[in-house]
C-alpha cells in the first residue's frame, strides 16, 4: 500500500472538512425563512473574499496535473482532457486553470525575439550609402573595419540591454509568483483580466508582460472589475508606445505577430461572431476586396432598388469572396473546402422553412441559407438510404476514391466518433479502425472520422498500452465508438452533435419501428 507523504494527507483531510462544512452550510442557508441578509451577509462576503485562496488551490492542481500526465487517467495524452472530463469543467475554464498554473507555478524559460540590427541588414544590401568605389583601398579598409567595430559595439550593447530586460523580467515574474501564492491572493476574474490584456503587449514593450503583470496584481486590490481593465489597457498601450528593441528601433513586426481571426460558436440563431486583428499589409486587401460593398447595387440588382445597409452588404460581400475562393479550389482539388449537406429521404421529403440540415462545417443550415449558397459548385448533397444506411446519392460525378468515402462517413457519423465529443467532420481525419500499417485496408467499414486529439490519442496496437484506448466498430449496432483499455465494449458518441447524423437517425428509426 502507498503511503501518503505529509502534504497529501494534510490535502486529503482539508477536503473532507470542507465538504462536512458545506453540506451544512447548505443545510443552513436553505432554511430561508429563518435567515435573514442582515444576520448573514458577512460571512458571505468573507466567503466571497475566498475565491481568490480558490483561484490558487485550482492554478496548483492544474499545474499538478499537466506536470504528471494526467490525461493519462481518461485515456488521453492531454490534460485538459482530464479536466474537462472528470472536473467538468469547460475548454475555456481548463485553459484558465492550466494557464494560471504556468502563471503561478510554471518556470519555463521567458521567451524573446532574436536580435538583429536592422543596419547590418542595410550593410548587407548594400543601402549603407557607402560604394566601396573610392578608389582607395586602404581608406575602404579603415572604413569597413570602422563599421565591423561600430557593428560589434551596437551589438554588445544590444546584448547588454537584452541581458538587463531577462533580469528585469525574470525578478518580476519570481516576485508576480510569490505575491499570487499569497493566501490573500487575487480572484479569477482579475487573472483573467490581466492575461487577456498583456496579449496586445509587443514584444519589447516597456515594461515587459512580466513587470506589468507584477505592477498590475498591486493595483488589482484598489480597483474594481471595470476599472482595473481599463487601466490595465492604458497601462499596454502606454508600454507599447515605448517599445524598442535592443537597438533601440521600434519593432516593425508587432502588428504582424498579433494577427488573429476567432469565429464564435453558432448562437441560437445559427449565426456567428467574428473578430480579429490584421497587420496594415492584410488590411489593405481587405480594404480593397471589400471595395465593391462600399457603394449600393450589384452586377444582378441596380443601385436603386438595393435595400441592404453598409453593413449587411459588407457580410454579403465577404460570403461572395469565400465562394469565389472555394470554388477556385474546386478546379485543382475536387472537394477541399465543400460544403456537404448530409440528410435521410424522409429529411427532404418533408422539408420545411425552418428545417436544419447538418453539414460537415458543424453549422447546421436552413432550405433559405442552403439557396443563398447558391448551389455552388464546390458543394455536395449526401442522401442516406432508409434500409442500408448506406448513401443512396451523391450530388456529384465525379470525385476520388478517399472524397466519396468521406462524404460516406459525413452521411453517417457527421462528427467524431470519440464518446462525447461534437468537433465537425471537416476539422476531422479519416482514420483506419485496423491500422494501415498492420494490414488495415481502405474500406468504407475500416474507416471513421476523428478530430486531430482523438487521433493522436489512439492507440493503433490495440493493447492498452500507457493506458491508451482505441476506436472500433461495434458488431452489434454497427457503430464505431472507444474502447477503453481492459475492456471489449465499445462506447458510441451520443452526443447532440452526433445525433444529427443521418446514419444514426436511420438506426433510432429503425430501432423504434422494430
Amino acid at each position: 500500500m502507498k503511503v501518503m507523504t505529509k502534504a497529501t494527507q494534510s490535502i486529503a483531510e482539508c477536503v473532507a472538512e470542507i465538504e462536512q462544512a458545506y453540506s451544512r452550510l447548505h443545510a443552513a442557508v436553505t432554511e430561508v425563512d429563518s435567515v435573514y441578509f442582515g444576520e448573514i451577509y458577512p460571512y458571505f462576503e468573507k466567503l466571497a473574499a475566498l475565491s481568490g485562496t480558490i483561484t490558487t488551490i485550482d492554478a496548483a492542481f492544474a499545474f499538478i496535473a499537466e506536470r504528471d500526465d494526467a490525461g493519462r487517467h481518461v485515456n488521453s495524452t492531454r490534460v485538459m482532457d482530464y479536466l474537462m472530463n472528470r472536473l467538468g469543467l469547460s475548454y475555456g475554464e481548463a485553459k484558465d486553470r492550466l494557464r494560471n498554473g504556468q502563471t503561478i507555478f510554471g518556470t519555463a524559460p521567458l521567451s524573446e525575439p532574436p536580435l538583429k540590427d536592422p543596419l547590418e541588414d542595410a550593410a548587407d544590401s548594400g543601402e549603407t550609402g557607402e560604394t566601396g568605389e573610392t578608389g582607395d583601398s586602404t581608406e575602404d579598409a579603415k572604413a569597413a573595419e570602422e563599421r565591423r567595430k561600430q557593428a560589434e559595439e551596437r551589438r554588445r550593447k544590444a546584448e547588454e540591454e537584452a541581458r538587463l530586460r531577462r533580469e528585469r523580467e525574470e525578478q518580476a515574474r519570481a516576485e508576480a509568483q510569490r505575491k499570487l501564492r499569497e493566501k490573500e491572493a487575487l480572484r479569477g476574474r482579475y487573472l483573467a483580466i490581466i492575461d487577456r490584456e498583456l496579449k496586445h503587449l509587443n514584444a519589447h514593450a516597456t515594461p515587459g508582460p512580466n513587470e506589468l503583470r507584477n505592477k498590475a496584481i498591486d493595483e488589482a486590490k484598489k480597483r474594481n472589475l471595470k476599472d482595473f481593465a481599463q487601466w490595465l489597457r492604458r497601462e499596454v498601450r502606454a508600454a507599447n508606445a515605448r517599445s524598442r528593441d535592443p537597438f533601440g528601433n521600434r519593432d516593425r513586426f508587432a502588428a504582424t505577430r498579433k494577427r488573429h481571426l476567432e469565429f464564435s460558436p453558432a448562437d441560437a440563431d445559427g449565426g456567428v461572431h467574428v473578430s480579429g486583428y490584421l497587420d496594415g499589409a492584410t488590411a489593405a486587401l481587405m480594404s480593397q476586396a471589400f471595395a465593391p460593398a462600399t457603394r449600393p447595387g450589384t452586377p444582378d440588382l441596380p443601385p436603386e432598388e438595393d435595400k441592404r445597409n453598409y453593413r449587411q452588404r459588407m457580410a454579403d460581400q465577404f460570403t461572395a469572396i469565400l465562394q469565389e475562393y472555394l470554388g477556385s479550389r474546386e478546379k485543382e482539388h475536387p472537394g477541399l473546402g465543400s460544403i456537404i449537406i448530409s440528410g435521410t429521404v424522409d429529411d427532404f421529403e418533408n422539408l420545411k422553412a425552418d428545417s436544419l440540415l447538418p453539414t460537415n462545417t458543424g453549422h447546421s443550415l436552413t432550405p433559405l441559407d442552403i439557396i443563398r449558397l447558391g448551389a455552388a459548385a464546390s458543394d455536395y448533397l449526401c442522401i442516406m438510404d432508409c434500409e442500408d444506411f448506406q448513401p443512396l446519392a451523391l450530388g456529384r460525378s465525379k470525385r476520388t476514391a478517399s472524397f466519396m468515402q468521406k462524404l460516406a462517413l459525413i452521411a453517417s457519423e457527421l462528427v467524431c466518433s470519440h464518446p462525447g465529443c461534437d468537433r465537425a467532420a471537416n476539422a476531422c481525419d479519416v482514420h483506419h479502425l485496423q491500422a494501415w500499417y498492420y494490414g488495415g485496408v481502405t474500406d468504407i467499414h475500416n474507416l471513421t472520422l476523428l478530430c486531430r486529439s482523438h487521433h493522436v490519442n489512439n492507440n493503433d496496437r490495440q493493447d492498452g498500452r500507457g493506458n491508451m484506448g482505441h476506436a472500433a466498430r461495434d458488431p452489434r449496432s454497427g457503430r464505431v465508438g472507444f474502447v477503453r483499455p481492459g475492456s471489449s465494449d465499445v462506447e458510441c458518441n451520443e452526443s447532440v452533435a452526433a445525433q444529427e447524423a443521418a446514419g444514426y437517425k436511420l438506426r433510432r428509426q429503425t430501432a423504434a419501428a422494430s
